[in-house]
């Protein structure tokens, strides 16, 4: 995936819930259609840098 025009490569890791992908600092985290990009460099209790993103149909 590409963040802020970077290219950034994911691996997927464990989660109980939906599908998560873990690149650098990033964290990319789906289930259903919605999905939330973290900045894992950030306080556990920040605001997502994305979220309720909705997958195009």
């Amino acid at each position: 995936m590409r963040i802020e025009g970077e290219p950034v490569l994911a691996v997927s890791t464990v989660s109980a819930s939906g599908a998560r992908y873990v690149g650098g600092r990033h964290e990319w985290w789906t289930k259903g259609a919605q999905g939330t990009l973290r900045d894992l460099m950030q306080a556990e209790n920040a605001a997502p840098a994305l979220a309720n993103c909705q997958a195009k149909p």
